[in-house]
């Protein structure tokens, strides 16, 4: 794999993963506006809504973290892969 497409795969990751963060905080939105509010505490309370949203959210928001970190990885392989192409085409002292 050359370096650059390494590097590549870290910038595409981390645009992924700012997309499933938007998508995770809009299903948290769309929970709070599903609860059910009541005159008795706790005062609001969930519906199946608002859990299948608070799920989907929680769904989302583990992928994003997990594109960020596979975008950190593609980011060190492609600067492992630098420095090992920099150290190859090093020449010896006379």
């Amino acid at each position: 794999m050359l370096p650059i497409m390494a590097f590549a795969a870290a910038a595409a990751s981390v645009g992924v993963a700012a997309g499933f963060a938007y998508f995770s905080q809009f299903s948290f939105t769309a929970a709070a506006s599903n609860y059910e509010y009541t005159w008795e505490h706790p005062f609001v309370s969930d519906t199946c809504k608002s859990k299948v949203w608070q799920w989907i959210g929680n769904a989302l928001q583990i992928v994003s973290i997990l594109t960020v970190s596979a975008a950190y990885a593609a980011l060190i392989y492609g600067c492992h892969l630098v420095y090992g192409a920099v150290m190859a085409a090093r020449v010896a002292p006379a």
